[in-house]
């Protein structure tokens, strides 16, 4: 009896051992795999001005509201603003008068809907910009990053331009490459232009045509008319680099 119960007692110890023995690779393959996941390098891509003129030229139309203001003489423009493509709209109120300036693509028109007539202008005088222009025909070395801030919730990019005696700063929305803000030094003093409700997405055409029977005069020729806003005084817009 003595010698089976000795038997049995080395039976269960060696099938322990056994059993002790197969566990062990399991038990340590999951730590393996730890170390290996924490090895593993972290894939990261540094944000270019590329990527971000990218990302605007995707941007086909959209909407904004968009609010300037001049230091020098703390004069406060609103606008709306719509875009499809190279065509532009935008509405704003001068001096207790509503004004549309709309760009189809070929021709500007300052239009004014309380006299029913609208005004045809040069294309280079124009001052307003929409937000998507800054990432056309601009050379990238011409532009840098100095930053990175949140604005409205959104991550931008802070990118600069010194042009001269003017510097430009603009804050990029990371993700569809539209400035929130603009700061600009002029000679005429510092300009803020800040883009608040920005929506990206297809805008009705009929936004961006004068209505039917709308007077068009070209500047030149225009007349007197004192109950217009004077908008030779308006601030300039800051001038993209």
């Amino acid at each position: 009896m003595k010698k089976l119960a000795f038997v049995i007692v080395m039976v269960l110890l060696t099938s322990s051992l056994v059993l002790a023995g197969c566990g062990k690779p399991s038990e340590k393959q999951p730590a393996s795999n730890q170390v290996e996941e924490k090895k593993a390098p972290a894939k990261t891509t540094a944000l270019t001005i590329g990527d971000l003129m990218q990302s605007a030229k995707a941007v086909k139309g959209l909407s904004y509201d968009s609010t300037s203001t001049l230091s020098s003489s703390k004069e406060v423009i609103k606008n709306k603003v719509f875009i499809s493509g190279k065509k532009a709209r935008f509405e704003a109120e001068v001096q207790g008068k509503k004004t549309v300036t709309i760009s189809d693509g070929s021709n500007v028109y300052m239009y004014f809907p309380a006299e029913n007539m609208a005004m045809k202008v040069a294309i280079t005088e124009n001052k307003n910009k929409p937000a998507t222009e800054w990432a056309e025909g601009q050379a990238e070395d011409n532009l840098k990053i100095v930053g990175h801030e949140k604005i409205d919730g959104a991550e931008c990019a802070v990118v600069e331009a010194v042009q001269g005696q003017e510097t430009v700063r603009m804050w990029i929305r990371e993700d569809i490459g539209i400035p929130a803000r603009i700061e600009s030094n002029t000679a005429d003093g510092k300009i803020l232009v800040e883009n608040k409700n920005i929506k990206v997405g297809a805008q009705d055409e009929n936004l961006f045509k004068l209505p039917a029977g709308v007077n068009v005069q070209s500047m030149n020729n225009m007349p007197q008319m004192p109950n217009l806003p004077d908008i030779k005084n308006m601030p300039p817009m800051p001038q993209m680099p």
